[in-house]
């Protein structure tokens, strides 16, 4: 009897049933699942993968910068003097190397001064909330014999603390000043003391002031091979695989490309460094890599070579094999090759075979080896590679989806900065050294004294900075910037919610004007991992996507960690044999038959029982002193053979339920006993999978689906904690949004950001530059449990408002709302508008100018309203200010001897800061303190209260968005049986096209949750009956389905029909006719073309496009047309030459006339007055200067001689 007969056997067996019935009581219900769920985010939050990463980094630059990297040998250049010698066979040699890298203890200050500040004092003062990174330094003198080679240390000195550079310290990371326990309360009440939110997670910078977030980058995995279809028609398939050995070396791209010439197959292999286009032909590279004989060759790519199975494959190398034989020998393919690399060519022979050998070790798969050694293996990962791809290209294989999400990794903030610090680092280590053998080759020989100044690394600091602030990524060698908009200024402006969904944020590597559908499509391998909802409508849908709540993103192991897996791996129980083994009794044709196992894209060797391996690999893994990490994956490829592990940093992971015998392994009196999600994992309740290896899993979507049957039974290895966890922090908030069409999923994901609520609970004390502020915020009555864990519940985004659905005097026609104008008397969504305020004093000597903030006073300034300010020049706390007014007075002083009065004063001139157009409020609070350059600084905040007026723009949580249409009493409204009026009146017509089921539950549970005084579960996925809401609302007393009879407000009769009513959250967003109406008369114009300027901010004109003059052409309104486009537009007069055509230059004053050109003085009336646009004045005189003469030709029967 077989292993799975005998287990179904076991599972069907009445001591089974009898063993299910006893486990009855242990099984998990619903509220278990939430306990679960809360552990979960009580350990990581929602912005550990950030902290993770950029603590990993942290560690990562200390081994780099003190390891190899951190050593670098200056040679002393032979001086020789006329009654001295030194001896030819001796040189001295400087070695200076890094031995400690390690943090300082405290933050850094103004120039440099060290002190302990928390976040907040970083954000009033526009400050760097970053760290001193100091090294200890040991210098050596060495005198070498070239003789021999043997090296006598002369002299050793330490240098212990050197200040190197500083790095910006990310917020709640291990490295801050805060209190790190985020579940203990003592800790809690010291970050609220220090004015920081308590809800705030952490995850960002802060640089000079502003919160600066590094968002997620996706790209292809290193170390994968992929194999695909080709565009181009004589390369119809391509492998690629982008190698690389380890975190600090950049990535070669490796090619095997299938081409036919003259209708014959062939393949040839490229890398970057190969200066043909042609690359490598296939044999001779196998040639250079010590594999000389054809049969050996094919051995490597074949395996089997009288497998009748591989016939077609052979043939298929039959092109191949005729292009190798040009060179037999592996030193002419050697020269071949080197004669090929680029800045190589044409060198002696022995030249081109070393060069061969370092790209061969270095630049061609240098994640399996470095060194010579690594060659054979190389010959078979190539092999490999060409197996794979013939495959492919004969049918048998498919070819890779580059889509699927295990082949893609995500660069978290500490794997960004690692490349701009790399970059840096380097740089920094070339200036060095030149600049200590310039001073140490100097006149004297002598050693270096003031070490403090070779070894400042603020180039280092000010890349970072500037990386941050930027958001540029990289540059190539061209000097273009490689990627924009990787770190973003943190969003503020409405809730903590929309902040939290900005640090889970990801963005692709694709043109957003590229128009491919296939990459911004959802994947099936998305599912757990990415939001299905949560990603901008436009250009960007599918490129910026965001991690769903439980998705975690994995580190990449150390070193000492790798090799000990390595060699773990090699003495599992089941034997894995390695190459080696190829040269004795274990033959290439043996290879298919066998199993292999490849550790990071890296083929360590092969096993003959691949089940057994995996699970004493799971094991291991599992076990509670485990050298394998959880982090690590396995998963076994069925269709090629393969068992991969990865250990890698990016590989997007999540946590499931361990099912055994179709059961959870977690009971209830275990979760009864257990306190964190630590012992989940220790107790192999649960545990994390990364996409490769969620693909060798059957999982279960909920508990009920694992029941026992002999019909449609599966074996089970795993069992989603809940279903809902798919969404993202955006879409967890939307109730019943399993309900909905998917768009308005979409739609509510970007809505839900623009809501308003509390950016945070210590907003009264931040400087935002701008922030909305909800009075009177309130906890939904039907929301999804999810949103315990993204903080809607503690900082709420919306108010429950009575909504009834009815088509009512047409003022909520097109998605317009009705509001109940004496709510919004009592308080009904109104809110307060903040608008900071910035200025501060600056010294630049090298222009002789000063400014200084101050009130301005004289004659000069009476056309400014400066009396609202005080005596200091700012403006104080609850002075009400209008539009356009100064708030912080500012004097720019020319120190400048040149410029001075007669009287030797400074000359001054008034720039103080105003309000800004159409912005009016009162001085909320003042701050005065000094920035990071010890300047004076001044912090401005103005509020204005905004209440909901004709125009706002409000939402529901699915995506029905509409505008108030009208404003009514409440004596003019509908009202119930009871007495009730609506505070919104929507149309009926949003609902059936838009199909937002969802909203006519979310009304249906409120109602049954506001008359029995309690919160109601609105989960999606939870399997909540519509039907048993209708029952339970019809049992207390109220229509089953929250339908009720209204009265007509103006007659007084009832309604024939019904009304839906009840209560819906509803969410203000950010858009208010305040901010957005504008009109204006006349304005500023550009320079260049004298027309209005554009946008409300700069007072600019209203734009009369071209599809506007389209519409006047069409309407034959001419006169019209000129008025728009001409008339208050660019008119413009000039005095036109009738006999060159070019313009003439004019005297209105004297009435003198001439023309340049040819001369014309207008004595017979030839020059004449011409009114065109100044914008096709400015085009004929640039024209000109291109040596272009536009000539203006008169009519001479329709001229006008009056001028």
């Amino acid at each position: 009897m077989s292993q799975v007969e005998e287990e179904d056997q076991r599972l069907f067996s009445d001591d089974s049933i009898q063993e299910e019935d006893e486990d009855e009581n242990q099984k998990l219900d619903n509220d278990d699942i939430w306990k679960v769920l809360h552990m979960f985010f009580q350990t990581h939050g929602l912005v550990s993968q950030q902290i993770n990463s950029y603590e990993s980094f942290v560690e990562n630059i200390i081994k780099y910068v003190r390891g190899h990297e951190g050593t670098f040998v200056v040679r002393v250049k032979p001086q020789y003097k006329e009654e001295e010698r030194m001896d030819a066979q001796t040189e001295y040699l400087y070695q200076f190397q890094i031995q400690r890298c390690f943090m300082g203890k405290k933050n850094i200050h103004i120039d440099k001064f060290e002190e302990e500040i928390f976040p907040m004092i970083a954000r009033l003062r526009d400050l760097t909330y970053s760290r001193q990174l100091k090294i200890d330094l040991e210098v050596t003198m060495q005198q070498r014999n070239k003789r021999d080679g043997s090296i006598e240390e002369k002299s050793k000195q330490t240098f212990k603390g050197l200040p190197f550079f500083k790095l910006p310290i990310m917020v709640r990371s291990r490295f801050c000043s805060l209190p790190k326990d985020p579940k203990d309360p003592e800790q809690i009440q010291q970050r609220i003391q220090s004015g920081e939110c308590g809800f705030d997670q952490g995850g960002y910078f802060i640089l000079r002031g502003s919160e600066k977030v590094i968002v997620a980058q996706e790209r292809i995995a290193n170390n994968v091979v992929l194999v695909f279809k080709s565009k181009i028609v004589n390369k119809p398939w391509v492998a690629e695989i982008r190698s690389q050995p380890d975190l600090w070396s950049n990535p070669n791209n490796f090619k095997v490309e299938l081409r036919y010439i003259q209708n014959t197959p062939v393949i040839r292999c490229s890398v970057k460094q190969f200066n043909s286009t042609q690359g490598i032909p296939l044999f001779t590279l196998f040639r250079a890599l010590g594999i000389s004989s054809d049969q050996e060759i094919l051995e490597r790519i074949v395996y089997n070579l009288e497998d009748e199975q591989m016939g077609p494959m052979l043939e298929m190398l039959y092109g191949s094999l005729q292009e190798g034989g040009e060179y037999e020998d592996e030193e002419l393919c050697l020269r071949w090759i080197g004669n090929k690399i680029k800045k190589a060519e044409n060198q002696d022979p022995e030249t081109l075979i070393q060069e061969a050998k370092k790209l061969i070790n270095k630049n061609i798969l240098p994640h399996i080896g470095v060194s010579s050694e690594s060659r054979d293996r190389k010959a078979y990962f190539i092999g490999y590679i060409v197996h794979r791809l013939l495959n492919a290209s004969l049918g048998k294989t498919d070819q890779d989806d580059r889509d699927h999400y295990g082949k893609k990794r995500l660069d978290m903030a500490g794997a960004m900065m690692m490349g701009v610090f790399k970059t840096s680092f380097e740089s920094f280590k070339q200036n060095a050294k030149k600049a200590l053998e310039k001073y140490i080759n100097g006149e004297n020989m002598r050693q270096p004294d003031d070490i403090k100044s070779f070894f400042d690394g603020e180039q280092i600091s000010k890349d970072i900075d500037n990386a941050l602030a930027t958001g540029n990524w990289g540059r190539s060698k061209e000097g273009q910037v490689v990627k924009t908009g990787v770190a973003q200024t943190l969003k503020r402006e409405t809730s903590l919610f929309a902040t939290l969904s900005h640090l889970r944020r990801m963005n692709a590597p694709i043109n957003p004007q590229m128009k491919l559908s296939k990459p911004r499509q959802l994947h099936n391998t998305h599912f757990g991992f990415i939001c299905p909802a949560e990603t901008p409508e436009g250009q960007k849908i599918g490129i910026v996507k965001n991690l769903s709540l439980m998705t975690a993103v994995s580190n990449d192991l150390q070193q000492k960690d790798k090799e000990t897996l390595l060699k773990l791996i090699m003495v599992l129980k089941q034997d894995v044999f390695d190459f080696q083994l190829l040269q004795g009794d274990f033959q290439a044709q043996d290879i298919p038959k066998m199993t292999k196992v490849l550790v990071d894209g890296n083929w360590i060797g092969f096993t003959r029982n691949p089940e057994q391996f995996i699970q004493e690999f799971k094991n291991l893994r599992s076990a509670e002193e485990s050298f394998i990490p959880i982090e690590v994956s396995i998963n076994f490829d069925y269709v090629n053979k393969e068992i991969r592990i990865y250990t890698d940093a990016g590989r997007c992971m999540r946590p499931l339920f361990i099912v055994q015998d179709n059961k959870l392994k977690l009971k209830k009196n275990q979760l009864n006993s257990f306190t964190d999600w630590e012992q989940l994992l220790q107790n192999k309740c649960v545990e994390l999978l990364d996409v490769e290896e969620e693909e060798g899993s059957l999982i279960a979507m909920d508990l009920n689906i694992m029941t026992r049957g002999t019909q449609n039974f599966k074996r089970y290895t795993h069992c989603e904690i809940h279903p809902c966890m798919m969404f993202g922090v955006c879409a967890s908030v939307i109730p019943f949004a399993n309900h909905n069409q998917g768009p308005r999923n979409t739609l509510q994901s970007a809505m839900g950001k623009q809501a308003m609520g509390l950016n945070s609970t210590n907003f009264n004390i931040r400087f935002d530059t701008l922030v909305h502020i909800l009075h009177y915020p309130q906890k939904p009555l039907a929301s999804s449990k999810a949103v315990d864990f993204i903080t809607v519940n503690e900082v709420p985004i919306g108010i429950n408002c009575v909504t009834s659905i009815a088509c009512f005097t047409g003022y909520n026609q097109e998605d317009s709302i009705i509001i109940n104008q004496y709510a919004i008397d009592r308080g009904f969504f109104r809110s307060v508008f903040y608008r900071t305020y910035k200025e501060s004093e600056d010294k630049d000597p090298d222009n002789f100018t000063e400014t200084k903030i101050t009130k301005p006073l004289g004659d000069n300034y009476a056309g400014k309203l400066f009396i609202k300010l005080d005596s200091d020049g700012i403006v104080p706390p609850g002075t009400k200010v209008d539009e356009e007014e100064p708030i912080i007075g500012k004097e720019l002083i020319i120190d400048n001897i040149m410029l001075n009065t007669a009287n030797g004063q400074k000359n001054t001139k008034e720039c103080s800061l105003l309000t800004r157009r159409a912005e009016r409020g009162v001085v909320d609070s003042v701050l005065i303190s000094e920035n990071q350059k010890g300047y004076k600084l001044v912090k401005v905040k103005v509020r204005s209260l905004r209440i909901p007026q004709i125009g706002d723009k409000f939402c529901s949580r699915h995506g029905q968005k509409g505008t108030c249409g009208m404003t009514y009493r409440q004596e003019d409204l509908p009202f119930t049986l009871v007495g009730i009026s609506p505070d919104l009146t929507i149309n009926p017509h949003c609902i059936p096209s838009r199909m937002t089921i969802g909203h006519l539950i979310e009304c249906l549970s409120s109602k049954l949750a506001s008359i029995k005084g309690q919160f109601n579960d609105a989960t999606p996925f939870a399997q909540i009956s519509v039907n048993d809401i209708a029952n339970k609302l019809h049992e207390v007393g109220w229509q089953k389905w929250g339908n009720e009879v209204m009265t007509n407000p103006y007659s007084g009769n009832m309604f024939q029909i019904p009304i839906f009513v009840g209560p819906t959250y509803y969410q203000r967003l950010r858009h208010l006719v305040d901010d957005k109406m504008y009109a204006r008369s006349r304005g500023p114009v550009t320079g260049i073309t004298r027309q209005p300027t554009h946008g409300r901010s700069r007072k600019g004109g209203l734009r009369f496009g071209e599809m506007e003059r389209d519409c006047i052409i069409s309407h034959g309104t001419a006169k019209f047309l000129k008025e728009r486009t001409y008339d208050v537009s660019d008119a413009f007069r000039v005095h036109v030459c009738s006999k060159c055509g070019l313009f003439a230059v004019a005297n209105l004053e004297n009435q003198e006339f001439y023309c340049n050109i040819c001369k014309n003085t207008n004595q017979q009336n030839q020059i004449y007055q011409v009114l065109m646009p100044y914008a096709a004045k400015t085009l004929i005189q640039e024209l000109i200067s291109m040596n272009i003469a536009p000539r203006l030709k008169f009519d001479q029967s329709k001229l006008r001689h009056e001028i």
